[in-house]
């Protein structure tokens, strides 16, 4: 498991960090939201053996909504991922009094077999070798993790 998290641009490099630990707190109470489940587990894995972060520019805060609505998925009611996909995933927003809201962090929890796939398809592979393995979601989310380099 890695956890991969998507920092707004504006911000320095320490900034950054810090934000990535706010979303990182986010995380761990959205695990409360769902109920024992696979994202659950990746978690308390995640946090009890990997903590493997990767920190990666997420564009200005136009962008990371843009990453918040993709992985929030087409359930406009809900900001509970649980029905769309299985990942684990949360945002961070600073409050209106010291930054005017803005969004500074999205963050996720991946396998393995999502960061293997996208440095396939970075050394080459072809996604139509992919496409029957994947879901056409799965396919942008790799994407999105291939077009984002990593923060400075």
């Amino acid at each position: 498991m890695r956890a991969y998290f998507f920092v707004n641009s504006a911000l320095s490099g320490i900034q950054k960090g810090l934000q990535v630990a706010h979303c990182v707190a986010e995380l761990s109470l959205k695990v409360s939201e769902y109920e024992w489940s696979s994202s659950v587990d990746d978690f308390i894995s995640w946090s009890g053996n990997d903590k493997t972060i990767i920190v990666l520019e997420g564009g200005f805060h136009q962008n990371l909504q843009e990453i918040y609505t993709f992985l929030k998925g087409p359930n406009e009611d809900s900001e509970s991922s649980a029905q769309f996909h299985e990942y684990l995933w949360a945002a961070f927003s600073e409050d209106q009094k010291t930054m005017n809201g803005m969004m500074t962090c999205v963050g996720i929890m991946l396998p393995r077999w999502v960061y293997a796939s996208a440095k396939q398809l970075r050394e080459g592979i072809n996604f139509e070798d992919l496409k029957d393995e994947l879901s056409a979601w799965e396919i942008e989310l790799i994407n999105l993790l291939n077009s984002c380099p990593l923060a400075r």
